[in-house]
């Protein structure tokens, strides 16, 4: 399968398993170049080739820690020597760590914000340093729907799912160089339930398990309304 997104370099951090590897597989058989990236190098790996070999699509396996800044950056500067140039950014990498607020351990409280927030920012940033080079691109962020409803059981989680739609509180406005967005990233929400984005957009439609290895989720995929840099 082929579809309008054929020959777009995509990178997609926690790529390597859940509802990450659904995206590359899917943005596989649309034909586009993807990056599976992820802390777990070897997994990473076996994704890509696994996912090459259903799709014929180009696909590669990229180790990084989205918490570390000389990771991302090699990444996505890896991405341009190797193929010109990064169309889409699919930010996915998160952790989920369950423990009331008041039992809660303040070092993985921290290193949940660490990953799902910080790290969101370090692949935000260096995207846009890539796009604004090239004049166009695509971030989106994927988001969980406990930073709507909210979640007693899980409160880093649901804090750094708040606060992880990082452009709508910056409200970036890069006029006369290359990405124009108010809001900038949109966060996508994840759900038990999928849905399509419109024809405008790829439309995901795959059964997946969620980040949570022990916990069947998916994504509801609204209108595309990330940044579109140009």
């Amino acid at each position: 399968m082929t579809g309008s997104l054929a020959g777009k370099v995509v990178i997609v951090t926690g790529g390597a398993q859940g509802l990450g590897r659904a995206i590359s597989e899917r943005l596989g058989k649309e034909g586009c170049i993807v990056v599976v990236a992820d802390v777990n190098e070897r997994g990473a790996k076996d994704a890509a080739d696994a996912i090459a070999g259903a799709t014929g699509a180009r696909v590669v396996g990229a180790k990084v820690d989205v918490t570390r800044e000389a990771e991302v950056e090699e990444l996505f500067l890896g991405a341009e020597r190797d193929f010109g140039r990064v169309d889409v950014v699919i930010s996915n990498a998160a952790i989920l760590i369950a423990e009331p607020i008041a039992e809660a351990d303040a070092e993985r409280w921290r290193a949940v914000m660490t990953v799902n927030l910080f790290g969101y920012f370090l692949v935000t940033k260096h995207a846009c340093r890539a796009m604004k080079k090239q004049r166009s691109g695509s971030i989106i962020n994927i988001n969980s729907k406990s930073g709507k409803r909210g979640s007693a059981a899980k409160s880093a989680y649901t804090a750094s799912s708040a606060a992880s739609d990082i452009p709508r509180a910056s409200r970036w406005k890069w006029r006369g160089t290359a990405c124009v967005a108010t809001p900038s990233v949109r966060a996508i929400c994840s759900s038990r339930r999928f849905g399509r984005i419109p024809k405008k957009g790829c439309s995901f439609n795959t059964s997946a398990r969620g980040r949570s290895p022990t916990r069947a989720t998916s994504a509801t995929f609204a209108r595309p309304t990330s940044t579109r840099c140009r």
